[in-house]
């Protein structure tokens, strides 16, 4: 499944006399970190948050009004909660959060869907970082990427333009949850989706198997949309039927980019060959041929290497789970 938006990091701004004191006293009750702004924004994940303190009763504070900034591994509800519990308030003159942050997944055109977001909603368009220095609690950054969704997020993975939008995050990701996919369509300005089948073969029968390990690998990229799976009969030489398992998919990505992931996965790190996934587009089946680098000598080397890019992607739970599958499928051929 293919994520179009989600949350990015919270932000907490922190007002004090004692900033010395107050940050001594945030790294031990937060478990957290001191580290530059824009580290702690490639540091960070979805529900973490980055704490500025600041010079007191400050509405508005620049990065060169920070004192300390401070990465913390959970979000700005349990921050704010450890704050009080632990009685620091006398270290503090006020207290507010800073702009929120959404991640919008992009396309081809991105500065197509951010123009007309920004147009919808009055945004100003800049860098990230220039953004979070002018947004406030009223406010909400939006940030573009052409990355997966489902993992962290760095800044070096958005794209160079944001959008600072004076709306409330509630309503803001309420409303582009409804439209993100017609912002993603506009943003292919012109391209299309490509509806593509994916056909296992394996004379072994380990096809569950084969299809939950082709499916780890499709839901981590974030590419497409699973439309349904059914059995088919593919006739080989001499007209002779054999059942293969089908999957229906509809992508952003390229035909020949996701034969060369499909080549990929059809080898195992050793070069062992366990299973065959043909592709088709428009009753057109695509051949290996038409899509692998051409520096590859044969079928196996550009598997082999396509397989080494996959794996580099993976989470390193997602590398155990695959990791898993592999030795069940060689069991089955066994």
């Amino acid at each position: 499944m293919i994520s179009t938006l989600r949350y990015g990091p919270n932000f907490v701004v922190l007002g004090s006399r004692q900033p010395d004191d107050l940050n001594a006293c945030l790294l031990d009750i937060l478990d957290s970190k001191n580290v530059p702004p824009d580290q702690a924004l490639n540091l960070v994940y979805e529900n973490a948050t980055v704490v500025f303190i600041v010079p007191p009763n400050m509405l508005h504070a620049s990065f060169d009004d920070v004192k300390y900034t401070l990465f913390v591994y959970k979000g700005a509800d349990q921050v704010l909660a450890d704050i009080l519990n632990h009685r620091i308030n006398h270290l503090m003159t006020d207290v507010r959060l800073g702009p929120s942050s959404i991640i919008m997944r992009t396309v081809g055109n991105y500065m197509k869907m951010v123009e007309n977001i920004g147009e919808r909603y009055n945004g100003s368009i800049a860098p990230f970082m220039e953004c979070l220095d002018n947004g406030t609690s009223d406010t909400s950054i939006i940030s573009f990427t052409e990355h997966p969704l489902n993992r962290r997020v760095t800044l070096d993975d958005l794209k160079s333009e944001s959008l600072l939008v004076p709306v409330r995050p509630d309503r803001l990701y309420r409303e582009l949850r409804s439209y993100a996919l017609r912002y993603l369509n506009e943003a292919l300005d012109g391209e299309e989706w490509y509806e593509l089948l994916i056909r296992i073969y394996d004379k072994f029968g380990a096809y569950d198997l084969h299809f939950e390990r082709l499916m780890l690998v499709l839901d981590s990229l974030e590419i497409g949309i699973d439309l349904g799976e059914t059995w088919t009969k593919e006739y080989a030489l001499h007209l002779m039927p054999i059942m293969v398992y089908q999957l229906r998919y509809i992508t952003i990505t390229p035909p020949r980019e996701m034969k060369k992931i499909l080549v990929g996965l059809e080898y195992l790190d050793n070069g062992d060959r366990i299973v065959d996934y043909d592709l088709h587009i428009r009753n057109r089946k695509l051949s290996w041929t038409d899509a692998v680098d051409r520096k590859f000598k044969g079928k196996k080397e550009a598997g082999v290497e396509y397989r080494k890019r996959i794996m580099s992607i993976l989470t390193p739970e997602e590398k155990i789970r695959m990791e898993r599958l592999e030795k069940e499928i060689s069991k089955s051929r066994s």
